[in-house]
Protein backbone atom coordinates (compact mmCIF):
# COMPACT_ATOMS: atom_id res chain seq x y z
CA UNK A 1 0.00 0.00 0.00
CA UNK A 2 1.60 3.31 -0.92
CA UNK A 3 1.63 6.39 1.26
CA UNK A 4 -0.49 8.23 -1.19
CA UNK A 5 -3.49 5.79 -0.89
CA UNK A 6 -2.73 6.16 3.30
CA UNK A 7 -2.59 9.78 3.09
CA UNK A 8 -5.86 10.49 0.92
CA UNK A 9 -8.27 8.67 3.32
CA UNK A 10 -10.54 10.27 5.63
CA UNK A 11 -12.70 8.04 7.34
CA UNK A 12 -10.57 5.03 7.80
CA UNK A 13 -11.87 1.08 6.82
CA UNK A 14 -13.53 -1.76 4.58
CA UNK A 15 -13.91 -5.48 2.70
CA UNK A 16 -14.43 -8.81 3.20
CA UNK A 17 -13.10 -11.92 0.96
CA UNK A 18 -14.68 -13.41 -1.81
CA UNK A 19 -17.20 -16.15 -1.09
CA UNK A 20 -18.88 -17.38 -4.98
CA UNK A 21 -22.02 -18.73 -5.18
CA UNK A 22 -24.51 -19.61 -7.23
CA UNK A 23 -27.44 -18.71 -5.61
CA UNK A 24 -28.18 -15.37 -6.36
CA UNK A 25 -28.33 -16.03 -10.48
CA UNK A 26 -31.20 -17.53 -11.23
CA UNK A 27 -33.29 -14.68 -12.81
CA UNK A 28 -34.02 -14.22 -16.45
CA UNK A 29 -31.12 -11.59 -17.39
CA UNK A 30 -27.72 -12.19 -18.67
CA UNK A 31 -25.64 -10.15 -16.80
CA UNK A 32 -21.49 -9.89 -17.66
CA UNK A 33 -20.10 -11.85 -15.13
CA UNK A 34 -17.13 -9.67 -13.76
CA UNK A 35 -15.20 -10.16 -10.32
CA UNK A 36 -15.59 -7.76 -7.54
CA UNK A 37 -12.38 -6.08 -7.91
CA UNK A 38 -13.01 -5.02 -10.80
CA UNK A 39 -13.21 -1.48 -11.59
CA UNK A 40 -16.46 0.40 -12.46
CA UNK A 41 -16.97 3.31 -14.78
CA UNK A 42 -18.43 5.59 -12.61
CA UNK A 43 -18.00 8.82 -14.36
CA UNK A 44 -20.48 7.14 -16.90
CA UNK A 45 -24.41 6.92 -16.94
CA UNK A 46 -26.56 5.82 -15.99
CA UNK A 47 -24.18 7.05 -12.52
CA UNK A 48 -22.63 9.78 -13.83
CA UNK A 49 -20.57 9.97 -10.70
CA UNK A 50 -19.68 13.77 -11.07
CA UNK A 51 -22.96 15.16 -12.16
CA UNK A 52 -26.13 16.31 -9.99
CA UNK A 53 -26.42 14.09 -6.84
CA UNK A 54 -29.94 13.43 -5.35
CA UNK A 55 -30.98 15.79 -3.05
CA UNK A 56 -29.06 15.69 0.54
CA UNK A 57 -28.43 17.33 3.69
CA UNK A 58 -24.67 18.48 2.44
CA UNK A 59 -26.63 19.98 -1.10
CA UNK A 60 -29.72 21.09 1.09
CA UNK A 61 -27.26 23.04 3.45
CA UNK A 62 -25.23 24.46 0.75
CA UNK A 63 -28.52 26.11 -1.03
CA UNK A 64 -29.51 27.56 2.66
CA UNK A 65 -25.79 29.27 3.30
CA UNK A 66 -26.29 30.54 -0.71
CA UNK A 67 -29.01 32.54 0.73
CA UNK A 68 -29.07 35.81 2.38
CA UNK A 69 -31.53 34.45 4.94
CA UNK A 70 -29.30 31.64 6.31
CA UNK A 71 -26.32 31.71 8.40
CA UNK A 72 -24.50 29.32 10.05
CA UNK A 73 -23.37 29.39 14.00
CA UNK A 74 -19.76 29.30 14.52
CA UNK A 75 -17.64 29.73 17.86
CA UNK A 76 -13.56 30.51 18.25
CA UNK A 77 -13.16 27.02 19.39
CA UNK A 78 -14.21 24.77 16.77
CA UNK A 79 -15.44 27.12 14.13
CA UNK A 80 -18.23 25.57 12.48
CA UNK A 81 -18.22 22.22 13.61
CA UNK A 82 -20.86 22.13 16.64
CA UNK A 83 -23.39 24.16 14.29
CA UNK A 84 -23.04 22.07 11.29
CA UNK A 85 -23.34 18.88 13.90
CA UNK A 86 -26.49 20.63 13.83
CA UNK A 87 -27.76 21.21 11.04
CA UNK A 88 -26.56 17.18 9.66
CA UNK A 89 -28.32 15.93 12.58
CA UNK A 90 -25.35 14.32 13.95
CA UNK A 91 -24.81 13.98 17.33
CA UNK A 92 -21.77 15.04 19.36
CA UNK A 93 -21.13 11.58 21.19
CA UNK A 94 -20.71 10.21 17.58
CA UNK A 95 -16.97 11.43 18.73
CA UNK A 96 -14.14 9.32 17.53
CA UNK A 97 -10.52 10.10 17.13
CA UNK A 98 -8.10 8.63 14.89
CA UNK A 99 -3.82 10.28 15.75
CA UNK A 100 -2.25 8.20 12.66
CA UNK A 101 -1.10 10.47 9.86
CA UNK A 102 -3.51 8.35 7.19
CA UNK A 103 -5.80 11.21 6.10
CA UNK A 104 -6.10 14.87 4.61
CA UNK A 105 -3.84 17.25 6.84
CA UNK A 106 -1.20 14.36 7.99
CA UNK A 107 0.83 17.24 8.93
CA UNK A 108 -1.46 18.52 11.42
CA UNK A 109 -2.65 15.06 12.89
CA UNK A 110 -0.53 13.37 15.81
CA UNK A 111 -1.25 11.53 18.83
CA UNK A 112 -1.46 15.62 20.45
CA UNK A 113 -3.84 16.70 17.53
CA UNK A 114 -5.86 13.84 16.68
CA UNK A 115 -8.83 14.25 13.72
CA UNK A 116 -12.10 13.59 15.15
CA UNK A 117 -14.66 11.76 12.70
CA UNK A 118 -18.66 12.35 14.12
CA UNK A 119 -20.81 10.39 11.35
CA UNK A 120 -24.91 9.62 11.58
CA UNK A 121 -26.28 6.70 9.26
CA UNK A 122 -25.50 8.93 6.04
CA UNK A 123 -23.24 11.38 6.81
CA UNK A 124 -19.78 12.16 8.02
CA UNK A 125 -18.08 14.94 9.26
CA UNK A 126 -14.18 15.31 10.09
CA UNK A 127 -12.33 17.58 11.91
CA UNK A 128 -8.75 18.92 12.81
CA UNK A 129 -7.98 21.50 14.90
CA UNK A 130 -6.39 24.37 12.97
CA UNK A 131 -7.47 22.67 9.79
CA UNK A 132 -8.67 25.30 7.12
CA UNK A 133 -11.76 23.27 6.13
CA UNK A 134 -14.22 20.20 7.79
CA UNK A 135 -14.33 17.50 5.20
CA UNK A 136 -17.70 15.70 4.94
CA UNK A 137 -19.21 13.01 2.97
CA UNK A 138 -22.62 11.63 3.10
CA UNK A 139 -23.65 8.85 0.73
CA UNK A 140 -26.37 9.13 -2.25
CA UNK A 141 -27.96 6.12 -2.63
CA UNK A 142 -27.04 5.97 -6.86
CA UNK A 143 -23.80 7.12 -6.60
CA UNK A 144 -22.26 6.21 -3.55
CA UNK A 145 -20.29 8.52 -1.31
CA UNK A 146 -20.09 12.01 -2.45
CA UNK A 147 -17.53 14.24 -0.44
CA UNK A 148 -17.28 18.17 0.64
CA UNK A 149 -15.14 20.64 2.27
CA UNK A 150 -16.83 23.84 4.18
CA UNK A 151 -13.86 26.21 4.69
CA UNK A 152 -13.46 27.10 8.51
CA UNK A 153 -13.62 30.87 9.48
CA UNK A 154 -10.63 32.87 10.43
CA UNK A 155 -10.93 34.72 13.02
CA UNK A 156 -8.95 38.30 14.22
CA UNK A 157 -8.29 39.50 17.49
CA UNK A 158 -8.70 43.19 16.20
CA UNK A 159 -11.88 42.47 14.45
CA UNK A 160 -15.29 40.73 14.81
CA UNK A 161 -16.35 39.13 11.29
CA UNK A 162 -19.52 37.15 10.51
CA UNK A 163 -17.89 34.96 7.75
CA UNK A 164 -19.80 33.48 4.74
CA UNK A 165 -18.26 29.89 4.87
CA UNK A 166 -17.98 27.99 1.15
CA UNK A 167 -19.20 24.52 1.10
CA UNK A 168 -17.44 22.68 -2.13
CA UNK A 169 -17.82 19.17 -3.74
CA UNK A 170 -14.61 17.52 -3.72
CA UNK A 171 -13.08 15.24 -6.10
CA UNK A 172 -9.55 14.29 -5.47
CA UNK A 173 -11.05 12.18 -2.54
CA UNK A 174 -11.58 9.99 -5.34
CA UNK A 175 -7.99 8.85 -5.63
CA UNK A 176 -8.44 6.62 -2.70
CA UNK A 177 -12.16 6.60 -1.91
CA UNK A 178 -12.81 4.63 -5.18
CA UNK A 179 -9.99 1.99 -5.31
CA UNK A 180 -9.60 -1.53 -3.99
CA UNK A 181 -10.31 -1.17 -0.35
CA UNK A 182 -13.68 0.41 -1.20
CA UNK A 183 -14.27 -2.16 -3.84
CA UNK A 184 -13.93 0.04 -6.76
CA UNK A 185 -16.55 2.06 -6.17
CA UNK A 186 -16.86 5.58 -4.43
CA UNK A 187 -17.05 4.93 -0.35
CA UNK A 188 -15.98 5.09 3.03
CA UNK A 189 -12.66 3.53 4.72
CA UNK A 190 -11.84 2.38 7.63
CA UNK A 191 -8.19 1.10 8.94
CA UNK A 192 -6.59 0.32 11.98
CA UNK A 193 -2.89 1.21 11.59
CA UNK A 194 -0.49 1.56 14.75
CA UNK A 195 1.96 4.61 14.51
CA UNK A 196 4.98 6.07 15.40
CA UNK A 197 5.27 8.35 18.32
CA UNK A 198 4.65 10.36 15.21
CA UNK A 199 1.24 9.71 14.41
CA UNK A 200 3.17 7.53 11.45
CA UNK A 201 1.61 4.58 10.95
CA UNK A 202 3.86 1.26 11.12
CA UNK A 203 1.81 -2.49 10.96
CA UNK A 204 -1.38 -2.58 10.65
CA UNK A 205 -4.80 -3.88 8.82
CA UNK A 206 -6.12 -1.74 5.86
CA UNK A 207 -9.67 -3.52 5.93
CA UNK A 208 -11.65 -3.34 9.27
CA UNK A 209 -15.05 -4.16 9.65
CA UNK A 210 -17.21 -6.42 11.96
CA UNK A 211 -15.50 -9.73 10.98
CA UNK A 212 -12.15 -8.10 12.43
CA UNK A 213 -11.38 -9.80 15.27
CA UNK A 214 -11.55 -6.90 18.72
CA UNK A 215 -8.05 -7.29 19.04
CA UNK A 216 -6.88 -6.65 15.89
CA UNK A 217 -8.94 -3.42 15.53
CA UNK A 218 -8.57 0.01 16.54
CA UNK A 219 -4.93 0.62 15.66
CA UNK A 220 -4.17 4.16 15.28
CA UNK A 221 -7.38 5.15 17.27
CA UNK A 222 -8.14 6.41 20.74
CA UNK A 223 -10.70 4.10 22.42
CA UNK A 224 -12.86 5.20 25.47
CA UNK A 225 -15.37 2.68 27.23
CA UNK A 226 -15.18 -0.71 28.91
CA UNK A 227 -14.30 -3.87 27.35
CA UNK A 228 -12.85 -6.10 30.37
CA UNK A 229 -10.31 -8.14 29.49
CA UNK A 230 -10.52 -8.26 26.05
CA UNK A 231 -7.33 -6.30 24.19
CA UNK A 232 -6.99 -4.11 21.15
CA UNK A 233 -4.26 -1.86 19.41
CA UNK A 234 -5.89 1.40 20.84
CA UNK A 235 -4.30 3.95 22.64
CA UNK A 236 -0.67 2.80 21.92
CA UNK A 237 2.38 3.37 19.39
CA UNK A 238 5.13 1.35 18.00
CA UNK A 239 8.29 1.46 17.14
CA UNK A 240 10.63 -0.07 14.73
CA UNK A 241 13.03 -1.22 17.37
CA UNK A 242 11.18 -2.06 20.01
CA UNK A 243 7.68 -3.30 21.16
CA UNK A 244 4.41 -0.88 21.22
CA UNK A 245 4.10 1.20 24.26
CA UNK A 246 1.09 2.47 25.37
CA UNK A 247 0.15 6.29 25.17
CA UNK A 248 -1.05 7.14 28.54
CA UNK A 249 -0.30 4.99 31.92
CA UNK A 250 -4.16 3.31 31.76
CA UNK A 251 -4.88 2.27 27.88
CA UNK A 252 -7.74 -0.19 28.58
CA UNK A 253 -11.23 0.45 29.86
CA UNK A 254 -10.92 4.35 30.19
CA UNK A 255 -14.08 6.60 31.11
CA UNK A 256 -12.21 9.53 29.05
CA UNK A 257 -9.26 11.10 27.64
CA UNK A 258 -8.82 13.78 30.02
CA UNK A 259 -4.46 14.50 30.46
CA UNK A 260 -3.73 12.38 27.19
CA UNK A 261 -3.99 16.07 25.30
CA UNK A 262 -5.83 18.62 24.95
CA UNK A 263 -9.05 17.69 24.82
CA UNK A 264 -11.10 21.28 25.27
CA UNK A 265 -9.75 21.89 21.17
CA UNK A 266 -12.43 19.30 20.40
CA UNK A 267 -16.60 18.81 21.44
CA UNK A 268 -15.69 16.09 24.18
CA UNK A 269 -12.64 13.73 25.92
CA UNK A 270 -14.40 10.85 24.04
CA UNK A 271 -13.23 8.25 21.62
CA UNK A 272 -16.44 6.16 22.09
CA UNK A 273 -16.02 2.34 21.88
CA UNK A 274 -19.32 1.73 20.93
CA UNK A 275 -19.72 4.47 18.18
CA UNK A 276 -16.27 2.91 16.29
CA UNK A 277 -17.65 -0.71 16.23
CA UNK A 278 -20.93 0.96 15.05
CA UNK A 279 -18.63 2.35 12.20
CA UNK A 280 -17.13 -0.77 11.40
CA UNK A 281 -19.99 -2.54 10.75
CA UNK A 282 -21.37 0.93 8.67
CA UNK A 283 -19.13 1.54 6.28
CA UNK A 284 -18.11 -1.69 4.54
CA UNK A 285 -21.91 -2.51 4.61
CA UNK A 286 -22.65 0.78 2.78
CA UNK A 287 -19.94 0.02 0.24
CA UNK A 288 -21.50 -3.15 -0.43
CA UNK A 289 -24.52 -1.50 -0.99
CA UNK A 290 -23.19 0.52 -3.51
CA UNK A 291 -21.18 -1.90 -5.21
CA UNK A 292 -24.42 -4.20 -5.71
CA UNK A 293 -26.79 -1.03 -6.96
CA UNK A 294 -23.45 -0.09 -9.80
CA UNK A 295 -23.27 -3.51 -10.82
CA UNK A 296 -27.23 -3.77 -11.49
CA UNK A 297 -27.24 -0.46 -13.16
CA UNK A 298 -24.59 -1.63 -15.23
CA UNK A 299 -25.67 -4.80 -16.04
CA UNK A 300 -22.74 -6.62 -14.46
CA UNK A 301 -22.53 -9.20 -11.89
CA UNK A 302 -19.97 -10.13 -9.41
CA UNK A 303 -20.49 -12.32 -6.50
CA UNK A 304 -21.35 -8.91 -4.74
CA UNK A 305 -25.09 -9.42 -3.82
CA UNK A 306 -24.30 -13.00 -2.03
CA UNK A 307 -21.46 -10.67 -0.13
CA UNK A 308 -24.16 -8.63 0.76
CA UNK A 309 -26.39 -11.32 2.39
CA UNK A 310 -23.68 -12.69 3.98
CA UNK A 311 -22.67 -9.01 5.58
CA UNK A 312 -26.26 -7.79 6.38
CA UNK A 313 -27.15 -11.12 8.20
CA UNK A 314 -24.10 -11.08 10.36
CA UNK A 315 -22.65 -14.36 8.89
CA UNK A 316 -18.82 -14.06 9.51
CA UNK A 317 -19.22 -11.41 12.49
CA UNK A 318 -16.19 -11.73 14.85
CA UNK A 319 -17.57 -12.90 18.28
CA UNK A 320 -17.46 -11.08 20.99
CA UNK A 321 -16.13 -12.53 24.14
CA UNK A 322 -16.63 -10.45 27.20
CA UNK A 323 -19.21 -6.87 27.69
CA UNK A 324 -18.85 -4.04 25.86
CA UNK A 325 -19.98 -0.28 26.55
CA UNK A 326 -19.07 3.23 25.51
CA UNK A 327 -18.22 6.07 27.68
CA UNK A 328 -21.05 8.27 26.35
CA UNK A 329 -24.77 8.36 25.85
CA UNK A 330 -24.18 7.63 21.54
CA UNK A 331 -25.50 3.69 22.39
CA UNK A 332 -28.84 5.27 23.30
CA UNK A 333 -28.61 7.89 20.57
CA UNK A 334 -27.87 5.32 18.11
CA UNK A 335 -30.55 3.13 19.60
CA UNK A 336 -33.46 5.72 19.71
CA UNK A 337 -33.09 6.55 15.76
CA UNK A 338 -34.61 2.87 14.90
CA UNK A 339 -37.86 2.09 13.20
CA UNK A 340 -39.75 -0.47 15.71
CA UNK A 341 -42.04 -2.71 13.75
CA UNK A 342 -45.53 -4.28 14.70
CA UNK A 343 -43.62 -6.77 16.99
CA UNK A 344 -41.42 -4.19 19.11
CA UNK A 345 -38.94 -5.35 17.20
CA UNK A 346 -35.86 -2.89 16.54
CA UNK A 347 -33.08 -3.27 14.28
CA UNK A 348 -30.70 -1.12 16.45
CA UNK A 349 -31.41 -2.93 19.47
CA UNK A 350 -27.58 -2.99 20.97
CA UNK A 351 -26.47 -6.82 22.28
CA UNK A 352 -23.11 -5.91 22.91
CA UNK A 353 -22.43 -8.74 24.77
CA UNK A 354 -21.50 -11.90 22.29
CA UNK A 355 -21.94 -9.85 19.33
CA UNK A 356 -22.80 -6.25 17.81
CA UNK A 357 -26.78 -6.02 17.50
CA UNK A 358 -29.77 -8.54 19.40
CA UNK A 359 -31.19 -8.51 15.90
CA UNK A 360 -28.46 -9.81 13.27
CA UNK A 361 -29.83 -8.52 10.77
CA UNK A 362 -28.01 -5.06 9.61
CA UNK A 363 -30.33 -2.28 9.83
CA UNK A 364 -29.10 -0.88 6.40
CA UNK A 365 -31.53 -3.43 5.15
CA UNK A 366 -33.75 0.10 5.96
CA UNK A 367 -31.06 2.50 4.71
CA UNK A 368 -31.99 4.36 1.26
CA UNK A 369 -28.99 2.82 0.18
CA UNK A 370 -31.19 -0.85 -0.02
CA UNK A 371 -34.36 0.70 -0.75
CA UNK A 372 -33.23 2.35 -3.52
CA UNK A 373 -31.92 -0.55 -5.08
CA UNK A 374 -33.45 -1.63 -8.66
CA UNK A 375 -36.62 -3.82 -7.18
CA UNK A 376 -35.18 -7.18 -9.48
CA UNK A 377 -32.29 -6.67 -7.15
CA UNK A 378 -33.93 -6.21 -3.90
CA UNK A 379 -36.23 -9.31 -4.83
CA UNK A 380 -33.38 -11.50 -4.91
CA UNK A 381 -31.74 -10.09 -1.85
CA UNK A 382 -34.79 -10.97 -0.28
CA UNK A 383 -35.53 -14.11 -1.14
CA UNK A 384 -32.04 -15.02 -0.91
CA UNK A 385 -31.85 -14.15 2.71
CA UNK A 386 -35.14 -16.22 3.09
CA UNK A 387 -33.93 -19.05 1.92
CA UNK A 388 -30.59 -19.40 3.92
CA UNK A 389 -32.55 -18.23 6.68
CA UNK A 390 -34.98 -21.40 6.48
CA UNK A 391 -31.95 -24.02 6.31
CA UNK A 392 -30.54 -24.50 9.36
CA UNK A 393 -27.56 -26.01 7.59
CA UNK A 394 -26.82 -23.05 5.29
CA UNK A 395 -23.55 -21.79 5.76
CA UNK A 396 -25.31 -18.69 6.13
CA UNK A 397 -27.22 -19.99 9.07
CA UNK A 398 -24.51 -20.67 11.24
CA UNK A 399 -24.63 -22.31 14.57
CA UNK A 400 -24.89 -19.39 16.77
CA UNK A 401 -28.75 -18.94 15.20
CA UNK A 402 -30.92 -20.98 16.44
CA UNK A 403 -34.28 -21.43 14.98
CA UNK A 404 -36.24 -18.98 17.11
CA UNK A 405 -33.68 -16.44 15.99
CA UNK A 406 -34.04 -17.49 12.38
CA UNK A 407 -37.78 -17.18 12.69
CA UNK A 408 -37.67 -13.86 13.89
CA UNK A 409 -36.00 -13.03 10.94
CA UNK A 410 -37.69 -14.14 8.54
CA UNK A 411 -40.63 -12.67 9.37
CA UNK A 412 -39.07 -9.38 9.51
CA UNK A 413 -37.44 -9.70 5.99
CA UNK A 414 -40.84 -11.21 4.64
CA UNK A 415 -42.50 -7.54 6.29
CA UNK A 416 -39.65 -5.80 4.78
CA UNK A 417 -40.50 -7.01 1.67
CA UNK A 418 -43.97 -6.43 1.53
CA UNK A 419 -43.27 -3.04 2.51
CA UNK A 420 -43.41 -2.93 6.11
CA UNK A 421 -41.78 -0.58 8.58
Amino acid sequence: MSRTQMTCDFVLVVFCGLFWSSGLFGDDTSPIAIQLTDPLPYGQKPIDYFGAPLPNPIEHLKQRLESDEFQLGTNEQHGFLSALLKELDISPTSQVLVFSKTALNPKLVSPETPRAVYFNEETYVGYVPGAASLEIATVDPVKGWLFYTLTQPEFSPTKQNRPRPTLERERQCLACHAGQSSLRVPGGLVRGFVPDEKGNPLSGYSRINHETDFEKRFGGWYLTGQHGRLTHRGNIFDSKTGPARPLMSNPNNRKDLTGVFDTSRYLSAHSDLVAQMLLHHQVHGQNLLIRVGYEARFGKRSDAEEQLVRYLLFADEAPLTGPLSGSTAFAEWFQKRGTVDSQERNLREWNLKTHLFQHRLSYLIRSRLFVNLPQPVKDRLYDRMQKVLSNEKSPLSDHRRNEEERKTLRAIVKDLKKGGP
